[in-house]
């Protein structure tokens, strides 16, 4: 149960770092891949629309991220599950190929889309949690005040 419990409630990335530093490397890379795609380097599959949506919401879940903005990382994150949502849907049609390998294939994917939706979810849920507990903290504050 170890290893699904820190696939569904992570507490850190790949128990090496912190989930900050981890959705933070994912966005990057994210960034990164989907930028030399969307230019033609990478993977044909990655350009267009598809690819410029992607390269927004990676930059504006970096942004969120360095800068400590929930509203920012929101977008990267319904990004990341739309991901997940696409994964499971390739998982589930590749069974139609018959063939072993692009199954296999399309279960790492999925597995690591799923990675990545549950450690991005956990730090945004972390960092508005934290927002929340500052804001009632200077209320509690400024009560005592008068």
């Amino acid at each position: 149960m170890g290893c699904l419990d820190h696939l569904f409630h992570p507490k850190s990335f790949f128990g090496v770092t912190s989930l900050r530093n981890g959705a933070l490397i994912l966005a990057l890379v994210e960034f990164i891949f989907t930028f030399l795609g969307f230019f033609g380097i990478g993977d044909i599959t990655s350009g267009g629309l598809s690819a410029f949506v992607s390269l927004i919401c990676c930059v504006l879940g970096v942004y969120g991220i360095i800068k400590n903005k929930p509203k920012y990382v929101f977008f990267y994150y319904v990004y990341v599950i739309c991901c997940a949502i696409v994964a499971l849907i390739f998982f589930i049609f590749s069974f139609l190929s018959f063939d072993t390998s692009y199954i296999i294939i399309n279960f790492l994917y999925f597995i690591i889309s799923l990675y990545n939706w549950r450690v991005v979810s956990a730090y945004y849920h972390q960092m508005k949690s934290a927002r929340e507990e500052a804001a009632v903290l200077a209320a509690t504050e400024a009560a005592t005040k008068f």
